[in-house]
């Protein structure tokens, strides 16, 4: 969420409608103490990663375009900076609950949930029991997309919150990998953060079991 700038929702011709979001743009306020921008290397990696998902019929965000800047990015070493325009039917992920449950704001969190459900559960907007039943099909497509992730061997890098989509929708391809044979070692990335973290191929499901409970459930919790 940090880097990306959402720009708005377009209702299609067939009455759906679809989130029109930039990557990469610069800083906003959630931007901690990186810079907003995106790398074109990196920019390409996730344009050509989203379209191969999308036609081995894995639900992801995709890539409309990508437009290239003058403007060069720091990094390990400096590096040409580009945008992604990336389109999805939702952007909203877990970590949007997670904002507002440590800010203390509950009734945020349930006119959250209410938004998404009017928007994309709409057939449960009526019914008395409409969370139990939508937290329940949140909790089936994101079990339904990590098995499918595990069909073709993809392993997602960095699987926090802010990275989980409430949709069921592969969301963001910063580290990730395909496995050509099976290797329940394979590691997606090694990092120093307080020490190595290394999220490896067998521990998807928990990382989204994790996920989904911990940052999700957890918050809409009295």
């Amino acid at each position: 969420m940090g880097a990306g700038i959402l720009l708005g929702e377009q209702r299609l011709a067939d009455g759906t409608t679809m989130d029109w979001h930039l990557k990469g743009a610069g800083l906003t306020p959630y931007s901690r103490m990186g810079d907003g921008r995106a790398v074109l290397r990196s920019t390409i990696r996730e344009s050509l990663a989203s379209e191969a998902m999308h036609y081995l019929g894995i639900p992801t965000t995709r890539a409309l375009s990508i437009v290239t800047s003058d403007s060069p990015v720091y990094r390990e070493t400096v590096e040409p900076g580009a945008m992604l325009m990336r389109v999805a039917l939702s952007h909203l992920r877990f970590g949007h609950f997670e904002h507002f449950y440590y800010r203390r704001e509950p009734e945020k969190v349930r006119q959250l949930a209410d938004f998404a459900i009017r928007h994309y559960w709409s057939h449960l907007a009526d019914d008395e029991d409409k969370y139990r039943l939508w937290f329940t099909d949140v909790v089936a497509r994101t079990a339904s997309l990590i098995a499918q992730w595990q069909t073709v061997g993809f392993a997602h890098g960095v699987m926090n919150t802010d990275n989980m989509s409430l949709l069921g929708l592969t969301l963001d391809y910063g580290p990730f990998g395909f496995l050509d044979d099976y290797e329940p070692g394979f590691i997606v990335i090694t990092r120093i953060i307080k020490g190595v973290i290394a999220l490896i191929i067998n521990l998807l499901s928990r990382c989204g079991i994790y996920s989904v409970w911990r940052r999700h459930c957890h918050h809409l919790l009295p």
